[in-house]
């Protein structure tokens, strides 16, 4: 008997009893999800630096809703909110929200910093070179400050903002081939190797 004891599988699962009390809390949370919006659900049903995070992209969705690319006014003032959504929140500016606060993607912004979209307004360039100093800014002052690693802070600056870690050294020279020197200096220098 010992032996078939040994040969059957063990079971799997939940332990009896616990199920129940685990479907409870789900529709409690999907309950409250449902009768607030979005972001008041999740500060109340979730803790820690995710449900923060989440908190955050919600609140940064709602806030691009109000965008309206062919307004700068309109732009102006979502990226306010978005701003003092941050410093409420206690979360880091970063690109990615930032964009979505106004509700353009990282290809539309550098086309606006370039000129190549909306070139009879320059007001569009200005106002995306702004943010993109802003924003500049802030990922150096959080590496400045130790709130972000600055291996991090320095790949972000490199993915949005094009800088480049090369260091370049060039070498300008008169001549290719070296120093000029007279003929008779040359013999000089060569007299011992060369036959006679």
């Amino acid at each position: 008997m010992a032996e078939q004891n040994q040969m059957q599988p063990k079971k799997r699962g939940r332990p009896p009893g616990s199920k129940n009390k685990k479907t409870i809390q789900k529709e409690t949370a999907l309950h409250v999800a449902r009768s607030r919006p979005m972001s008041e659900a999740m500060k109340t049903t979730g803790s820690g630096k995710a449900s923060a995070a989440v908190a955050h992209v919600l609140t940064c969705m709602e806030i691009g809703k109000q965008a309206d690319i062919n307004d700068i006014d309109s732009l102006a003032s979502c990226l306010q909110q978005y701003l003092q959504a941050c410093f409420e929140q206690d979360f880091p500016v970063t690109a990615g929200n930032c964009y979505l606060a106004l509700h353009v993607d990282r290809r539309r912004v550098h086309e606006y910093t370039t000129g190549a979209r909306r070139q009879g307004d320059p007001r569009y360039k200005e106002f995306f070179s702004m943010v993109k100093l802003i924003l500049e800014g802030s990922i150096e002052s959080s590496m400045a400050s130790g709130t972000i690693n600055p291996v991090i802070g320095i790949w972000w600056e490199k993915a949005h903002f094009g800088m480049v870690e090369a260091q370049k050294e060039e070498t300008v020279t008169d001549d290719p081939l070296g120093e000029r020197r007279s003929a008779q200096e040359i013999r000089e220098k060569y007299a011992g190797l060369l036959p006679d």
